[in-house]
């Protein structure tokens, strides 16, 4: 009997108007809200991520594995900067006539943006597994090496599209 009625009176005071009085007199009048999630995106969330777990790696790891914060951080600054372009050329193919020529640079963009993306989420995972007990760092380690040539990649890329709005500024269409 003493089973059975123990989470029923616990239930009914709590839903009663005693419950309810107890309750209010209980909760602070000033507490904290609840920390809303903003819009995070993705490239932002994984850093934060791949930060979290490398700290939290041994020290005799994060000795090994010392310049993969510098190029989360590099990579992190590629994908927004893709993520802009993006955007860009999707309002300016929203008011422009030459969809052939903005699609292939949309195109090209957002390549560019899934790759240092799965490059950040590749980094994540190994760090996953280290955390996970996995010894071997040879897939980490080549995982990082693609990822310094990405971001090598990235830097041509984005002094080559600098060099070219030099030479042909592009014109931006006006909406009628």
């Amino acid at each position: 009997m003493k089973r059975s009625l123990t989470g029923g009176v616990r239930s009914w005071f709590w839903n009663s108007r005693a419950g309810a009085l107890v309750t209010r007199w209980l909760t602070p009048a000033r507490r904290a809200r609840v920390v809303s999630l903003e819009y995070r995106p993705t490239e932002m969330a994984l850093g934060l991520a791949v930060d979290e777990l490398f700290d939290a790696l041994p020290k005799s790891y994060r000795v090994h594995l010392a310049g993969l914060p510098a190029v989360v951080r590099r990579l992190e600054a590629a994908a927004a900067a893709n993520r802009v372009q993006v955007e860009k050329l999707e309002s300016l193919g929203a008011v422009s006539d030459d969809s052939a020529g903005l699609s292939d640079q949309l195109t090209s963009a957002r390549k560019m943006l899934t790759q240092t993306v799965a490059a950040l989420e590749s980094i994540r995972l190994d760090l996953l597994r280290l955390h996970g007990g996995e010894t071997d760092l040879r897939p980490i380690t080549s995982v990082l090496d693609a990822s310094q040539q990405l971001g090598a990649e990235l830097d041509r890329l984005t002094v080559a599209q600098g060099e070219v709005e030099k030479i042909a500024p592009r014109v931006v269409p006006t909406p009628a």
